[in-house]
């Protein structure tokens, strides 16, 4: 799955892949923009602060980064992720 998500509170996303649908059990009209569902509230929650915290720090320095977390699945429940980005310049 890819996507484009804004670095605040919800995780709110402004592009997302088809991809979607199969990993999250949503697809990508109930995530965009958090129509339906927010992305960080996909999270689990016990990885939420690690993720908001640890993206946060490597934006801050314009850096890469690598993170891997669990994320609620609305069919199927726990599935880890691994997400890979960088901070998007206009």
């Amino acid at each position: 799955m890819a996507f484009r998500r804004r670095n605040d509170k919800w995780g709110t996303l402004t592009y997302v892949s088809d991809g979607c649908k199969d990993l999250t059990g949503y697809t990508a009209s109930e995530l965009l923009n958090s129509q339906t569902i927010s992305y960080f509230s996909l999270i689990h929650p016990d990885d939420r602060k690690m993720v908001r915290d640890a993206v946060a720090y490597r934006l801050s320095r314009n850096s890469n980064y690598q993170i891997s977390y669990r994320i609620l699945s609305a069919h199927d429940g726990l599935r880890w992720v691994r997400e890979s980005g960088s901070s998007a310049r206009a």
